[in-house]
């Protein structure tokens, strides 16, 4: 099946296009993260491999779900941790000084609602610094075909490209893997696996504890991804699952997707 385009209409402010699945809720239009114009790819609004509904059951402005830290506001920045994404955005003008020490204005720092894809310039913490890394990173895309090689980018921290080593591994697997990247994310090609869902780990030590997890790949074999909510990102009776595996655990706890 071809993919699906759909280009996401912004509700007064910048807009972005994207190519992905019908499948999953709580995501922008592409599984594997959108381009902005003037800025990156990120990772997308939402979990893994999801897209705007499609069956009109919400407004593609709709304003989200409020919670225990207010509306929600999705992470545009490739810096952006997870556990930021969801909170409200500290909003700041472009090339000003309204931002705290070690934070960077950026114009795609942040979404203005769940559902629609309208950015808005928010804080977003930029200063390079030596981890520890936050408890959940970001990657995409978040599924592939089974058996073929996946190049997986990894975002959700000012990394200190070229001076640590941030290595990866798939599930219980010794090996490990490591590609160039910029200051916010780096990516990796891992071999192909059998069908399923696999938990996607980070070291910057070497390849030592701590691992961080980064998110959750599923390999298809046909078919459409889960849909499923990645670590750290918002979750609720409305978004569907939080994703998982066998032997990490995943539930949603305090309307995020965190591990057991």
């Amino acid at each position: 099946m071809l993919p699906l385009l759909v280009v996401l209409l912004a509700c007064g402010g910048k807009s972005v296009v994207g190519g992905g699945s019908t499948s999953g809720t709580g995501g922008t239009a592409s599984g594997t993260g959108t381009t902005t114009t003037g800025s990156a790819g990120t990772s997308g609004i939402g979990g893994s491999g999801g897209t705007l509904p499609t069956d009109g059951g919400v407004e593609e402005c709709a304003p989200c779900v409020g919670g225990p830290e207010g509306p929600a506001t999705y992470g545009f920045h490739p810096c952006t941790p997870p556990l930021e994404v969801g909170c409200e955005a500290t909003e700041c003008t472009p090339g000003g000084t309204d931002c705290s020490d070690g934070y960077t204005c950026e114009e795609w720092g942040a979404a203005a609602c769940c559902w629609c894809a309208q950015a808005v310039p928010a804080c977003v913490f930029t200063e390079l610094a030596q981890g520890p890394l936050p408890p959940y990173l970001k990657i995409s895309p978040a599924s592939g075909p089974a058996g073929q090689d996946a190049t997986l980018q990894i975002e959700g921290y000012p990394f200190y490209v070229g001076a640590l080593f941030y290595l990866v591994r798939v599930g219980d697997s010794d090996e490990l893997f490591q590609e160039g990247g910029s200051t916010c994310s780096f990516s990796v090609t891992v071999p192909g696996r059998p069908a399923g869902v696999e938990p996607v780990w980070v070291s910057q030590y070497g390849g030592g504890e701590p691992w961080v997890l980064a998110g959750f790949f599923e390999w298809l074999d046909g078919g459409y991804p889960a849909g499923c909510g990645q670590p750290g990102f918002p979750c609720g009776d409305d978004m569907g699952p939080c994703c998982e595996s066998q032997d990490v655990p995943m539930a949603c706890v305090e309307g995020r997707c965190r591990r057991l």
